[in-house]
Formats: structure tokens, sequence, C-alpha cells
């Protein structure tokens, strides 16, 4: 269980990091960030987050608002399972847990 919780926690730190790279670019490449390489990248790491958030808004939902969300439940994520690592690693009795 702690091996899942940790990977989860994994790709959620992933795709956040990947999140604040693409808005870091979009701010300096402006207009030009979809042309940019490192972009595209970074917008490919981030494509399940945000299609699993299409998927699940009823609707259609605006496309600037579904980066934000996507990040938010990556977030989301990210704290469950931190919390959930936690409550594994002092429920098995460790002091320190990788």
């Amino acid at each position: 269980m702690l091996w899942f919780v940790t990977s989860m926690k994994l790709l959620a730190e992933v795709a956040l990091m990947a999140f604040a790279a693409r808005g870091v670019l979009a701010v300096l490449a402006g207009s030009r960030a979809p042309d940019n390489l490192m972009h595209r990248l970074f917008w490919t790491v981030t494509q399940p987050v945000e299609g699993l958030v299409r998927r699940c808004w009823p609707g259609t939902p605006s496309p600037r608002l579904v980066p934000w969300c996507a990040a938010a439940l990556a977030l989301a994520v990210w704290l469950g399972a931190a919390v959930a690592k936690l409550s594994l690693c002092v429920d098995a009795g460790r002091v320190v847990c990788a």
C-alpha cells in the first residue's frame, strides 16, 4: 500500500512541476509558447490530467480554465497522498519513511 501511495504522490509531483514549468514558459514566450519545444514537452506531460478534467467536467469547459482545474486536481492528489503516506508511516512505527 505504501508503494502505491508513494507512486501516486510522485506522479502528482511530476504533473505539478510540469504545470509550473508550462506557466513560466507561457509567460516568457508569450503568444509563441505553443511553438516552443519545451512547452510542447510539458504539455504532453500534463495532457493526461487535463484529459481527465475534461472528461469529468459537465458540458464543455473553458479552454483557459482546464489547466487551472487540472493543476488543482494534481495538488489535491498530492495532498491526499502525502497525508496517506504519513498515516501509513506512523501506523507502521517507522520514524523515517523515505
